[in-house]
């Protein structure tokens, strides 16, 4: 949900000197806004649900899932509040409603916010930590995962906004890791960011570098509305993503782009029917028939699903 937008700058009062706090402020000073086309107002009606889905041994929230590319796990995070510690945590399919909580990724977990994990076919796992955001401008790291048990991070510090108010907030990687794409919003001091895209990178060599193709892609999906949580389907050709709009009392919602071929462009995006009030981070089973993401029911955050 939009809290993300909201807690990552604020969460930096408790895993750093509040000067920096400060400075970070300071920095995030630069207005902008986007000049992409106007949201589409189209509504795709080709899912069915929202289904619950349970953790089982797990009570607490459950955000940002993320489906392995093999459909064993799900990874999620918890709240993503200024008062809680935000860590990635790992459970295993029953069935498409049903997982078995395993427990924290240990390896992959700091005293700063870490979120919003997506993966590879190859178990590549990339997510976001705000760990080195003050001295990198990066908060992308990758790590690995066999099974459960997950390796070291590293800082990708190729994917770096290079400051002057700019933060990635989210991150989707492409099955064959081809391609990553960051959630980049801009902050000027508030709590939302007075802009948010979809950037995309192509990989190079061990890295990832800014991809020639990146604005064209997703042309048809940046609004002046806030766009982020994106998650592609393992053949590359389906795109969830959530949008909120810029107007007070606005909710997030869940959307669908389609493309004939990867190396096309996002079709215009269709709002999905059926989810409601504050609902994010879509995230597909490998074969594309269900959708995964997180919604409010009451004062906790859960996971639910939706069916094609």
């Amino acid at each position: 949900m939009i809290d993300r937008l909201a807690a990552c700058l604020p969460r930096c009062q408790r895993t750093v000197r509040p000067t920096a706090c400060v400075a970070l402020y300071a920095t995030l000073g630069c207005a902008g806004s986007s000049t992409s086309p106007p949201i589409a107002v189209e509504e795709d009606t080709s899912f069915s649900g929202p289904f619950p889905v349970q953790i089982t041994g797990y009570a607490g929230d459950a955000m940002e899932p993320f489906i392995t590319r093999n459909g064993q796990h799900l990874l999620f995070n918890n709240r993503n509040d200024p008062a809680d510690l935000t860590d990635l945590h790992i459970a295993e399919r029953v069935n498409d409603s049903s997982f078995t909580y395993l427990g924290p990724l240990a390896p992959l977990n700091s005293v700063a916010l870490d979120a919003v994990a997506a993966g590879t076919a190859d178990g590549t796992i990339y997510f976001v930590s705000l760990r080195s955001y003050f001295a990198t401008f990066s908060t992308i790291h990758r790590s690995t995962l066999a099974g459960s048990v997950a390796g070291p991070p590293s800082l990708m510090a190729t994917i770096t906004t290079g400051g002057g108010g700019l933060l990635d907030f989210d991150v989707d990687v492409a099955a064959d890791g081809a391609t990553l794409t960051v959630a980049r919003g801009r902050f000027t001091g508030g709590a939302i960011p007075t802009s948010a895209d979809l950037v995309l990178y192509q990989a190079d060599g061990a890295g990832f570098i800014p991809s020639a193709a990146g604005a064209a892609t997703y042309g048809a999906v940046n609004t002046a509305g806030l766009e982020y949580a994106p998650a592609t389907s393992a053949d590359g050709l389906l795109l969830s993503f959530t949008r909120l709009a810029q107007a007070p009392g606005s909710a997030p919602t869940l959307w669908i782009a389609r493309r004939a071929a990867v190396t096309d462009p996002w079709g215009a995006p269709a709002r999905i029917r059926g989810p409601s009030g504050m609902v994010e981070a879509g995230s597909w089973s490998p074969d594309a028939r269900t959708l995964y993401y997180h919604a409010l029911a009451g004062d906790r955050f859960m996971i639910q699903r939706l069916t094609r």
